[in-house]
């Protein structure tokens, strides 16, 4: 494999479940931390994600972050695909254990989405003790004026969670398979290019006279309506019943599909 090997994943509230893999199952040269700047929301929140990206940067591996919104499918997606594309020559290790659940899914498909283009493994690590459901249940406690909480474990969960995040050690690490997706051939291609060029059409009568205007070999209808059938179950089009039809469009996944094909 040409290139050296990276890890991507999200900057968050993990320092061991992103340092460990490298250090001891999956060694690379870079790290790629996806970043959010939530200052202005969780001020608080975003200090203890800095202190811990700090963590990070002070070990031997080249860290780049990379400012991304990772409460968003959308931005977050697009990110993965320019990395990805960035990296089609390198072994690439996506750490999902640090994302949230949104970026978690965005990750995942745009892995899924370059299955062919670039060589990658999905990794999930289970640390050896999670402290943040302890903590919340001593705080739980806490709350409920309970005598037997005790205030040293407390502050001890939170040091804890402090230097290390949510989780500490490594336990295991799940490989995530990456599933085939189906190709979309040369004619499914120029239905989504015209689909996007005309901002949908009304009709599949519409739809087939653009489509044969554009191919030099006449496609019958029985043909059209067995790749609309297709490309609706792979969620890249979507029709909706009209007056005079049905109404052709792309949805979100086939503007992106159309955007990064």
């Amino acid at each position: 494999m040409k290139g050296e090997a990276i890890h991507i994943a999200a900057a968050g509230f993990e320092f061991d479940r992103v340092i460990a893999p490298i250090m001891m199952k999956y060694p690379a040269e870079k790290l790629i931390l996806l970043k959010s700047d939530t200052s202005d929301i969780y001020p608080k929140a975003n200090k203890l994600t800095e202190n811990l990206v700090k963590k990070i940067e002070n070990h031997p591996i080249d860290v780049q972050i990379k400012d991304t919104d990772i409460y968003s499918f959308n931005e977050t997606f697009t990110t993965m695909i320019d990395i990805l594309e960035r990296y089609s020559n390198h072994k690439v290790f996506i750490n999902i254990s640090s994302a949230p659940k949104l970026a978690l899914v965005a990750m995942i498909s745009a892995t899924f989405f370059m299955r062919e283009r670039v060589n990658m493994k999905i990794f999930y690590v289970a640390p050896e003790e999670y402290y943040y459901p302890e903590l919340l249940g001593e705080l739980g406690e806490l709350s409920e004026g309970s005598k037997t909480t005790n205030d040293n474990k407390i502050t001890n969960l939170a040091k804890k969670l402090t230097e290390k995040g949510l989780g500490g050690g490594l336990k295991d690490i799940t490989d995530i398979p990456i599933f085939p997706i189906q190709k979309i051939n040369e004619i499914d291609k120029i239905i989504i290019d015209i689909l996007d060029e005309n901002g949908g059409v009304r009709s599949g009568n519409e739809l087939l006279k653009l489509l044969n205007v554009r191919r030099e070999k006449e496609l019958q209808r029985s043909s059209l309506q067995y790749r609309l059938e297709n490309l609706t179950k792979q969620g890249i089009i979507d029709r909706k019943k009209e007056k005079k039809g049905v109404g052709i469009e792309l949805t979100d996944l086939g503007e992106l599909y159309l955007k990064f094909s």
